[in-house]
């Protein structure tokens, strides 16, 4: 290294007085680069990652999204034990329809746009597999790769498409329960009354339990 590149360095701010000095090479070998043996170096050939990137915005709000569901999720089933227990059946038939069309509604607008993605992937296959057979003239080989293309598109829908609609379908199943659990309380609580106000009439006492759950 030259007079001229220790100068120019120090002037920059690169260097300190005294502190020893190495030299580091670019690959192609046309520039010389000088940093101080304490500092960290970092190449100009590295490219750091961008946290403005599009894709990394869309991980962030997935996650996002997925961590709102569970804490809303976990809320809404405390609220419907807490009111449970306090037997306000109405207030929680109310509430637990508002929660099961809030928490469809925050999981299906992920959901439509993982559609669309899908689309777009499956577009894309399709084009490039009628490029191959309309424009390539048609081989073994070329089947092969075709019906190969096929099979990784097929292996990498699928976890796509029907991971999020399972996570659905159980959320639903599970509002579904808790909607049938109150139902059933609430007939019970209000046979139990009516038996309690008349005595004599037991057995003559109709079942007024939904006709799903006689």
């Amino acid at each position: 290294m030259n007079h001229q590149t220790i100068e120019s360095g120090r002037k920059n701010g690169s260097l300190d007085c005294g502190s020893p000095i190495r030299k580091i090479h670019d690959p192609s070998g046309t520039q010389t680069i000088s940093a101080d043996r304490n500092r960290k170096f970092h190449s100009p050939f590295t490219v750091a990652p961008d946290s403005r990137h599009p894709i990394f915005i869309i991980f962030i709000i997935f996650i996002v999204v997925i961590i709102f569901v569970c804490v809303f999720f976990i809320l809404a089933c405390i609220i419907l034990v807490i009111l449970i227990l306090f037997r306000l059946f109405i207030i929680v038939l109310f509430i637990d329809f508002f929660i099961v069309l809030i928490v469809i509604f925050v999981i299906l607008i992920p959901c439509i746009f993982q559609l669309v993605f899908v689309c777009f992937l499956v577009i894309i296959y399709f084009f490039i597999i009628l490029i191959i057979v309309f424009f390539i003239p048609i081989g073994i080989f070329v089947w092969r790769v075709c019906k190969l293309l096929l099979l990784v598109s097929v292996v990498i829908l699928i976890p796509i498409v029907f991971i999020p609609n399972i996570f659905i379908i159980i959320v639903i199943v599970i509002f579904l329960v808790f909607f049938i659990f109150i139902i059933e309380i609430q007939c019970y609580s209000n046979l139990s009354a009516q038996y309690r106000n008349g005595p004599k009439n037991r057995d003559k006492m109709p079942d007024q339990r939904p006709s799903l759950l006689r």
